[in-house]
Protein backbone atom coordinates (compact mmCIF):
# COMPACT_ATOMS: atom_id res chain seq x y z
CA UNK A 1 0.00 0.00 0.00
CA UNK A 2 1.15 3.53 -0.70
CA UNK A 3 0.41 6.80 1.08
CA UNK A 4 -2.43 7.76 -1.22
CA UNK A 5 -4.20 4.41 -0.75
CA UNK A 6 -3.90 4.54 3.04
CA UNK A 7 -5.15 8.14 3.06
CA UNK A 8 -8.19 7.15 0.94
CA UNK A 9 -9.01 4.26 3.31
CA UNK A 10 -8.78 6.54 6.33
CA UNK A 11 -10.95 9.13 4.60
CA UNK A 12 -13.60 6.51 3.76
CA UNK A 13 -13.63 4.81 7.19
CA UNK A 14 -13.67 8.09 9.14
CA UNK A 15 -16.41 9.40 6.81
CA UNK A 16 -14.45 12.47 5.71
CA UNK A 17 -16.19 14.19 2.78
CA UNK A 18 -14.36 15.78 -0.15
CA UNK A 19 -11.16 14.73 -1.88
CA UNK A 20 -8.85 17.41 -0.50
CA UNK A 21 -10.22 17.69 3.03
CA UNK A 22 -7.61 17.20 5.75
CA UNK A 23 -4.98 15.80 3.33
CA UNK A 24 -2.04 17.44 5.10
CA UNK A 25 -3.41 16.57 8.54
CA UNK A 26 -3.91 12.91 7.59
CA UNK A 27 -0.42 12.69 6.05
CA UNK A 28 1.15 14.20 9.18
CA UNK A 29 -0.81 11.87 11.44
CA UNK A 30 0.24 8.84 9.37
CA UNK A 31 3.90 9.82 9.68
CA UNK A 32 3.60 10.63 13.39
CA UNK A 33 1.92 7.31 14.21
CA UNK A 34 4.37 5.35 12.03
CA UNK A 35 7.36 6.95 13.75
CA UNK A 36 5.82 6.51 17.20
CA UNK A 37 5.21 2.79 16.66
CA UNK A 38 8.54 2.03 14.96
CA UNK A 39 10.38 4.02 17.66
CA UNK A 40 9.31 1.37 20.19
CA UNK A 41 10.50 -1.72 18.35
CA UNK A 42 13.15 -2.70 15.83
CA UNK A 43 11.79 -3.64 12.38
CA UNK A 44 14.21 -5.25 9.91
CA UNK A 45 12.57 -3.34 7.03
CA UNK A 46 14.08 -0.16 8.48
CA UNK A 47 17.62 -1.48 9.09
CA UNK A 48 20.41 0.63 7.52
CA UNK A 49 24.22 0.86 7.74
CA UNK A 50 26.53 3.85 7.70
CA UNK A 51 30.34 3.56 7.52
CA UNK A 52 32.63 6.16 9.10
CA UNK A 53 36.31 6.17 8.14
CA UNK A 54 38.75 8.06 10.34
CA UNK A 55 40.24 11.00 8.49
CA UNK A 56 42.33 12.20 11.44
CA UNK A 57 44.17 10.38 14.20
CA UNK A 58 42.30 10.09 17.48
CA UNK A 59 38.99 11.16 15.93
CA UNK A 60 36.31 9.72 18.17
CA UNK A 61 33.02 11.56 17.59
CA UNK A 62 30.67 10.82 14.67
CA UNK A 63 27.41 12.51 13.71
CA UNK A 64 24.38 10.23 13.47
CA UNK A 65 22.58 10.06 10.09
CA UNK A 66 19.64 12.46 9.57
CA UNK A 67 17.15 9.55 9.41
CA UNK A 68 18.50 7.82 12.55
CA UNK A 69 15.85 6.46 14.95
CA UNK A 70 17.27 3.52 16.96
CA UNK A 71 20.71 1.90 17.37
CA UNK A 72 21.28 -1.69 16.32
CA UNK A 73 25.05 -2.01 16.81
CA UNK A 74 28.41 -0.35 16.20
CA UNK A 75 31.28 -2.42 14.76
CA UNK A 76 34.97 -1.52 14.62
CA UNK A 77 37.32 -2.40 11.78
CA UNK A 78 40.99 -1.45 12.26
CA UNK A 79 42.83 -0.21 9.15
CA UNK A 80 45.48 -2.91 9.43
CA UNK A 81 44.34 -6.28 10.66
CA UNK A 82 45.59 -9.80 10.41
CA UNK A 83 43.77 -12.09 9.78
CA UNK A 84 41.19 -10.09 7.73
CA UNK A 85 38.26 -12.33 8.79
CA UNK A 86 38.67 -11.15 12.39
CA UNK A 87 36.89 -7.84 11.78
CA UNK A 88 34.72 -5.94 12.04
CA UNK A 89 33.92 -6.76 15.62
CA UNK A 90 31.05 -5.28 17.64
CA UNK A 91 31.72 -2.65 20.28
CA UNK A 92 30.05 -2.62 23.67
CA UNK A 93 27.63 0.15 24.54
CA UNK A 94 28.46 2.21 27.61
CA UNK A 95 31.62 2.03 29.67
CA UNK A 96 31.88 -1.73 29.81
CA UNK A 97 34.83 -3.27 28.01
CA UNK A 98 34.91 -5.89 25.32
CA UNK A 99 37.89 -8.20 25.58
CA UNK A 100 39.37 -9.12 22.22
CA UNK A 101 42.33 -11.47 21.92
CA UNK A 102 45.25 -10.94 19.56
CA UNK A 103 46.20 -7.51 20.88
CA UNK A 104 43.13 -5.39 20.13
CA UNK A 105 42.43 -2.72 22.71
CA UNK A 106 39.12 -2.73 24.53
CA UNK A 107 36.56 -0.48 22.82
CA UNK A 108 33.15 0.87 23.71
CA UNK A 109 30.72 3.49 22.43
CA UNK A 110 27.97 5.68 23.77
CA UNK A 111 25.53 8.24 22.43
CA UNK A 112 25.74 11.92 23.32
CA UNK A 113 22.99 13.96 21.65
CA UNK A 114 23.07 13.50 17.88
CA UNK A 115 26.57 11.97 17.87
CA UNK A 116 28.09 8.72 19.05
CA UNK A 117 31.54 8.53 20.57
CA UNK A 118 34.03 5.66 20.73
CA UNK A 119 36.66 5.03 23.42
CA UNK A 120 39.50 4.67 24.01
CA UNK A 121 40.49 6.73 20.99
CA UNK A 122 44.24 6.96 21.66
CA UNK A 123 44.85 3.72 19.71
CA UNK A 124 42.86 4.73 16.62
CA UNK A 125 44.67 5.51 13.37
CA UNK A 126 43.70 7.11 10.06
CA UNK A 127 41.82 4.56 7.97
CA UNK A 128 40.11 2.75 10.86
CA UNK A 129 36.39 2.31 10.26
CA UNK A 130 33.25 2.23 12.36
CA UNK A 131 30.12 0.67 10.91
CA UNK A 132 26.90 1.96 12.45
CA UNK A 133 23.93 -0.35 12.02
CA UNK A 134 20.72 1.52 12.83
CA UNK A 135 16.97 1.64 12.28
CA UNK A 136 15.92 4.62 10.19
CA UNK A 137 13.00 6.93 10.90
CA UNK A 138 10.37 6.16 8.26
CA UNK A 139 8.62 8.96 6.38
CA UNK A 140 5.96 8.92 3.70
CA UNK A 141 6.18 12.17 1.73
CA UNK A 142 4.80 11.51 -1.76
CA UNK A 143 1.52 9.84 -2.70
CA UNK A 144 3.36 6.94 -4.35
CA UNK A 145 5.60 6.22 -1.31
CA UNK A 146 5.14 2.58 -0.29
CA UNK A 147 4.42 1.86 3.37
CA UNK A 148 7.82 0.80 4.81
CA UNK A 149 6.61 -1.86 7.31
CA UNK A 150 3.76 -3.80 5.71
CA UNK A 151 2.68 -5.46 8.96
CA UNK A 152 1.97 -2.04 10.49
CA UNK A 153 -0.15 -0.55 7.69
CA UNK A 154 -3.44 -1.59 9.30
CA UNK A 155 -2.27 -0.55 12.77
CA UNK A 156 -1.26 2.95 11.66
CA UNK A 157 -4.47 3.27 9.69
CA UNK A 158 -6.57 2.43 12.76
CA UNK A 159 -4.69 4.87 15.02
CA UNK A 160 -5.10 7.70 12.49
CA UNK A 161 -8.79 6.91 12.01
CA UNK A 162 -9.27 7.06 15.79
CA UNK A 163 -7.63 10.47 15.92
CA UNK A 164 -9.68 11.77 12.99
CA UNK A 165 -12.93 10.46 14.48
CA UNK A 166 -12.15 12.26 17.73
CA UNK A 167 -13.06 15.48 15.90
CA UNK A 168 -16.70 14.30 15.68
CA UNK A 169 -17.41 11.39 18.01
CA UNK A 170 -15.35 10.73 21.14
CA UNK A 171 -16.97 7.37 21.95
CA UNK A 172 -16.38 5.97 18.44
CA UNK A 173 -12.83 7.32 18.61
CA UNK A 174 -12.14 5.47 21.88
CA UNK A 175 -13.48 2.23 20.40
CA UNK A 176 -11.31 2.69 17.32
CA UNK A 177 -8.23 3.37 19.50
CA UNK A 178 -8.90 0.17 21.48
CA UNK A 179 -9.11 -1.72 18.18
CA UNK A 180 -5.84 -0.11 17.05
CA UNK A 181 -4.13 -1.08 20.33
CA UNK A 182 -5.25 -4.69 19.88
CA UNK A 183 -4.09 -4.73 16.24
CA UNK A 184 -0.67 -3.48 17.36
CA UNK A 185 -0.42 -6.19 20.04
CA UNK A 186 -1.43 -8.81 17.47
CA UNK A 187 1.21 -7.58 15.00
CA UNK A 188 3.88 -7.83 17.72
CA UNK A 189 2.78 -11.40 18.60
CA UNK A 190 3.04 -12.49 14.98
CA UNK A 191 6.49 -10.94 14.60
CA UNK A 192 7.71 -12.54 17.83
CA UNK A 193 6.63 -16.00 16.66
CA UNK A 194 8.46 -15.87 13.33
Amino acid sequence: MNLSEIRDLIRAEANIQGLGEYTNLIDNLINNELQRITGKSKYTELLEEETYTLAAAEEFEFTLPADFQLFNEVRYSPETVNPPWAVPYPLTQGKETLFISEGYKTQYWFRKGNVFQVYPYSELVIGDQFILSYYKRPELLADADIFPVASLANVVQLYVMARMMRLRDTKASLLMKAEADQAYKDSRSEAAGS
